[in-house]
């Protein structure tokens, strides 16, 4: 516990030479524990308040208010003042008796609590006199020395233990004045001054089994400080390997990302060259669109310079019959498609030779111009390849034409046939076919029937009048299986050598072979004489052709020798009617 003055007083920070004190600062020396200390004290003659003294004497040096924690530190400040001059000492000092009312003289309003208290009020109390100080005391930090021969002080490093020591030295002289000052306060017997030495003591006990409770608590605080520290770098290592992992799964990650990267990288140059290429072909397209624009404009121009100059085109004003002839040699036959198959123009049709690998070969019509109404064309074609038969024809009735369907394909000669041609001619050698268009007259709608079974009866006309190898064929039907797939149906009566052959013709729309089964049943009407209808299925001279496969180019299917030319023609017989016609009837069905 340190003493109190009763002073405003400064204590200052000050690092100048030792012996010596900054700006008006004194030196005052005294011995403590064989040390002597030096400090440096500034008394100041203003009033200050006691809260402003701190910042006052803060602002000279550095300092702060003196403070004097030890009796001789007091005893060698009051030597000091004692050698101040008096002229000096009465501005420090007001006397006044507490006789007179109205307490001590000041030189400025205010409470007497603001200012600073009178000095060894205890002392003179029994004086009946007090004084008080109004200003206030700075002081720098005290400098110790050791006390050696050299008139020089020296200052001395001291260790904990020195400190430790010092430290029960004052603890030891504090107790003694604590008793001298109750004992001052209380003059009485020995007895007195034992009780207050052993209340020093019992105090003293207190205190140091208050510092054991502390040493203990402190020893406890280490021990829990151990153990934390322990815990703490237990979980120092576990966080270490959740980092080296997270490190890891972030490493992994960004290699990840830049693989991911890359493929966006090369997904962006593709799509770059998709939109390349997509704007190329925009505008391919749109440069393509444009020309079909103007073809289209080009066509339709066409079409009405054809309709105002060519009105033969149109079937209804045509002058029929008409005809022509197209040559076709091996080579030509041979490639029909390099660099463009044989054809023949009679009027408003064309006529060209179509023919596919190991198929037979057709006559592909086609009408050109404008189209009205819908009719139906009949025409013939002879076939003269000397080299290979004896000429003969082929009439095609009833060919059926509208505004949509202009081409129409017949079927002209079987593969075996064509492979007759090719081993009776040489490649330059040619064969005619003489085209004579009959008639075309205006027919009705004739619709596609979506089922796969039909009737079909047909009449043809002058039998009697066909020569060895002729052959007639009736109109077309169309039949739709599956909503896409067409055949073109229609019955053939062929002249053999002593017989007649009914057939039937069937050609699909596909270019892709495809196979079917077909139930084919064919009957010859009488028209009178004795004897009923003569009807043939499915079985011949001598395959069976119940079920038959066959590809999209077309096949014929029949019987050679359905019935014998000499009873066919044979009076009486009732095959052949009054106008020379013959009546067949067939039923088929196809089964995908």
């Amino acid at each position: 516990m340190s003493l109190a003055l009763c002073l405003v007083l400064c204590l200052m920070s000050w690092t100048g030479a030792i012996a010596s004190c900054p700006g008006d600062y004194q030196s005052v020396s005294y011995t403590l524990w064989s040390k002597v200390v030096e400090a440096c004290f500034f008394v100041s003659t203003d009033y200050v308040r006691w809260t402003d003294g701190g910042d006052v004497c803060g602002r000279r040096n550095n300092g702060s208010l003196a403070e004097f924690p030890s009796s001789r530190k007091l005893q060698a400040f009051q030597n000091f003042l004692s050698t101040m001059p008096d002229t000096t000492k009465d501005e420090l000092w007001d006397a006044v008796s507490e006789k007179k009312k109205g307490g001590p003289r000041k030189k400025k309003q205010g409470n007497d609590n603001d200012f600073a208290k009178p000095i060894g009020s205890e002392q003179k109390r029994q004086k009946k006199v007090h004084q008080t100080i109004h200003s206030y005391v700075c002081e720098t930090d005290p400098r110790e020395t050791e006390q050696t021969g050299s008139s020089v002080p020296q200052t001395v490093a001291r260790d904990s233990s020195e400190c430790q020591a010092e430290l029960k030295r004052t603890q030891e002289e504090l107790e003694k004045v604590q008793v001298q000052l109750l004992v001052a306060d209380c003059p009485c017997s020995n007895r007195s001054v034992l009780e207050a030495e052993a209340g020093v003591k019992d105090q003293r006990i207190s205190t140091l089994e208050a510092d054991n409770i502390l040493s203990q608590n402190l020893t406890d605080c280490r021990n829990e400080l151990g153990r934390k520290e322990g815990e703490v770098k237990v979980l120092r290592l576990a966080l270490r390997e959740v980092l080296r992992r997270e490190k890891e799964g972030i490493s992994a990650l960004e290699g990840e990302l830049e693989k991911t990267k890359e493929v966006l990288r090369r997904e962006r140059v593709r799509i770059s060259a998709f939109e390349s290429e997509l704007r190329e072909e925009r505008r391919l397209c749109g440069t393509k669109d444009a020309k079909i624009s103007a073809l289209e404009e080009k066509n339709s121009l066409l079409e009405d310079e054809l309709e105002e100059h060519s009105c033969h085109c149109f079937p209804g004003s045509a002058s029929l019959p008409q005809e022509g002839v197209m040559t076709v040699t091996k080579k030509e036959l041979e490639n029909l498609a390099h660099p463009q198959p044989p054809s023949l123009t009679i009027g408003a049709w064309t006529m060209q030779l179509f023919m596919r690998k190991e198929s037979p070969l057709f006559l592909v019509v086609t009408h050109c111009g404008r189209v009205d109404q819908d009719y139906a064309l009949t025409f013939q074609v002879r076939v003269n390849a000397e080299k290979a038969w004896t000429p003969f024809s082929l009439t095609y009735t009833s060919e059926y034409f509208d505004r949509r369907r202009r081409t129409s394909a017949v079927y002209l000669l079987s593969r075996a046939d064509v492979s007759y041609i090719f081993s009776a001619y040489d490649d330059e050698e040619s064969f005619r076919l003489e085209v004579r268009l009959l008639e075309a007259v205006a027919t009705d709608v004739k619709g596609t029937m979506d089922k796969n079974e039909i009737t079909i009866k047909a009449r043809f006309a002058n039998v009697t009048a066909m020569e060895l190898w002729d052959q007639v064929y009736s109109e077309q039907h169309f039949l739709r299986l599956e909503g896409f797939r067409l055949f073109q149906l229609r019955l053939m009566a062929g002249r053999r050598v002593d017989s007649l052959g009914l057939y039937l013709s069937c050609i699909g729309n596909e270019e892709w072979p495809y196979s079917v089964s077909l139930n084919l049943t064919v009957t010859l009407e009488r028209d009178g004489g004795k004897g009923g209808p003569e009807t043939k299925s499915g079985i011949a001279d001598g395959p069976t052709y119940e079920e038959r496969t066959f590809y999209w180019n077309g096949i014929v299917l029949g019987w050679d020798s359905f019935v014998k030319w000499d009873e066919l023609v044979a009076p009486g017989s009732g095959w052949i009617g009054e106008d020379g016609s013959l009546s067949v009837s067939s039923t088929v069905k196809i089964n995908l």
